[in-house]
């Protein structure tokens, strides 16, 4: 008996040697996917398209970001990575860092 669907193929992601993972965001909207090119992709869930992507060590090229935990209750988002000296990465939502950017 099938009990799954398929709701949407992501496209977009490199990994053809090391394991990456992926973490949905805490409002379920998006998925985001590790990636050996140093970047952490991002998708819409409901339409499968391709949102964006984040860089996250910036000026390091060849990382493969193959962890992704989110912590909804502090809006933190973990990166680990493979093959590299570069510590994990603690990343937090601030709005009102967002404002300081509109202005």
């Amino acid at each position: 008996m099938k009990t799954t669907i398929i709701l949407n193929w992501l496209y977009g992601g490199m990994n053809r040697r090391f394991h990456t993972s992926c973490s949905v965001s805490p409002c379920g909207h998006f998925i985001m996917a590790g990636s050996e090119n140093s970047l952490i992709n991002i998708w819409n869930v409901k339409t499968g398209k391709y949102v964006g992507n984040l860089i996250p060590f910036d000026g390091q090229s060849c990382i493969t970001i193959n962890a992704l935990s989110i912590n909804p209750k502090d809006n933190m988002l973990a990166i680990g990575h493979f093959g590299s000296r570069l510590p994990v990465l603690l990343l937090r939502y601030d709005q009102n860092n967002m404002k300081k950017n509109k202005n």
